[in-house]
C-alpha cells in the first residue's frame, strides 16, 4: 500500500473518531469540544488536499445512478462541514474567542444543531459507500478462506448492531435534531460514557450497514440485468 493511501485511512479513522467525542458534548466540556472540533477542522483540510483529484474528477466521465448518489452525498458532507465550522467559529467561547462576532449567536446554535446531527449521518453514509474497501483491506490480511457460514455470521452482527441503532436512534430522539423539532439538545448528564460511545456507535453502523447492503443489492441486480 503506497503511504498517500496510508494517510488517507489514517486520516479517515482519526475524523471518524473525532466525531464521536465531538458529539459528546456533555462529556467533554465546552473548551475540549471546540479544541477537537478546531482538529476535525485541520483534518477536513488534510482530507480535501489528499483527495484533490476528487474535485477535479467531478466534472469528468459519465454520471450513472451510483455516482449521482455517491457525488450528492460528498457535497452534502462538504456543506454540512463548512457550516459546522463556520457557526461553531461565531459560538467559539475559547478557541476563536478572538475574531470578532458576526451573525445572531442563537441562529448559529441552531444551525449548529442540525448540521452536527445531518454531519453524522451524512458521514456514516458516505463511511457506507466506501465499506466496500474496508472489507476488501480485511480480506486481504485474513489467513483463512471465506467461508458462507461466517459471511452469515457477519450479516447477523452487523443486523443486531443495526437493530441497536434503530432503538439508540429512537432512544435518544436524534431524528427531532435531524428536522429541528427541538430548540435545544437534550443532554443526559446521567448516562455513562460508555453507554454514549455504545449508542452513537451502533447508530452509526446501521446507517453504514444499510448503505453497504444497499450497494451490494443494485450492484447484483445490476450484473444480473447485464447478463
Amino acid at each position: 500500500m503506497k503511504l498517500k493511501q496510508k494517510c488517507k485511512i489514517a486520516l479517515d479513522v482519526c475524523m471518524t473518531l473525532l466525531l464521536f467525542v465531538l458529539m459528546a458534548y456533555q462529556i467533554t466540556g465546552q473548551l475540549a469540544h471546540e479544541w477537537v472540533g478546531a482538529a476535525m477542522f485541520l483534518c477536513f483540510i488534510a482530507h480535501h488536499i489528499l483527495n484533490a483529484r476528487w474535485a477535479g474528477g467531478l466534472l469528468k466521465g459519465t454520471y450513472n445512478g451510483f455516482r449521482i448518489f455517491q457525488t450528492a452525498i460528498d457535497l452534502l458532507l462538504l456543506a454540512d462541514m463548512l457550516t459546522l465550522m463556520v457557526s461553531g467559529i461565531q459560538m467559539s467561547r475559547y478557541v476563536f474567542a478572538f475574531l470578532p462576532g458576526f451573525g445572531s449567536i442563537a441562529a448559529a446554535r441552531r444551525l449548529h444543531m442540525l448540521a452536527s446531527y445531518w454531519g453524522f449521518a451524512l458521514m456514516s453514509v458516505h463511511l457506507g459507500l466506501h465499506w466496500g474497501m474496508v472489507t476488501g483491506m480485511f480480506r486481504k490480511v485474513r489467513v483463512s478462506k471465506p467461508s458462507p457460514a461466517r459471511t452469515a455470521a457477519a450479516w447477523g452482527v452487523a443486523g443486531l448492531i443495526g437493530a441497536y441503532g434503530v432503538y439508540a436512534f429512537w432512544r435518544n430522539q436524534i431524528w427531532m435534531y435531524l428536522f429541528l423539532r427541538a430548540e435545544f439538545v437534550f443532554f443526559d448528564y446521567s448516562q455513562s460514557p460508555v453507554r454514549f460511545f455504545l449508542d452513537y456507535l451502533a447508530m452509526m453502523g446501521l446507517f453504514v450497514f444499510l448503505t453497504y447492503g444497499a450497494v451490494k443489492l443494485l450492484r447484483r441486480k445490476k450484473k444480473a440485468v447485464q447478463t
